[in-house]
């Protein structure tokens, strides 16, 4: 029973580093696909703060790069399209969705996932400038916008 319980023990303290190696993996895969997805959202809204997200996201590549390894390339790959999808779908019910208190939330909730992935990169995230005609800024997070139509009014 002793052996049994210093295997298990082995077995964890083993696994321990690999386990964080592919949360940091997952976590690093997916803010690139949060950042790829809010770039072409900030495109979409004709957004001018697209060129700093996309300096970010492209940190966000390289720091990708760094840390997966031949064997883990096709699920950061796959963690990073699906993250993408998913922020999109978010962002794009936060700018163009009916329902202001859905609205609302999908607004905070990619406010909170972007505030998050900017942590893992060591500068500062992109601010937002005054010169965005057609959507107003929330938060000074990039593609975030209140809901407007394509008239400009709220």
């Amino acid at each position: 029973m002793k052996t049994f319980s210093y295997a298990s023990l082995i077995a964890a303290a083993l696994a321990g580093p690999a386990a964080a190696e592919d949360k940091l993996l997952r976590e690093i895969a997916t803010c690139a696909g949060r950042l790829s997805a809010t770039l072409e959202h900030q495109w979409l809204v004709m957004d001018p703060a697209s060129d700093a997200t996309q300096a970010q996201r492209d940190r966000m590549v390289e720091l990708l790069a760094a840390v997966q390894t031949r064997d883990s390339a096709s699920r950061a790959l796959a963690r990073r399209i699906e993250a993408k999808y998913a922020h999109a779908a978010l962002l794009q019910r936060a700018t163009f969705g009916q329902d202001t208190r859905e609205a609302e939330w999908a607004r905070q909730r990619a406010k909170r996932q972007m505030t998050a992935c900017s942590a893992l990169i060591l500068t500062a995230p992109p601010t937002q400038t005054a010169s965005n005609s057609r959507a107003e800024s929330v938060s000074g997070t990039p593609g975030l916008h209140k809901n407007t139509s394509w008239t400009g009014r709220h």
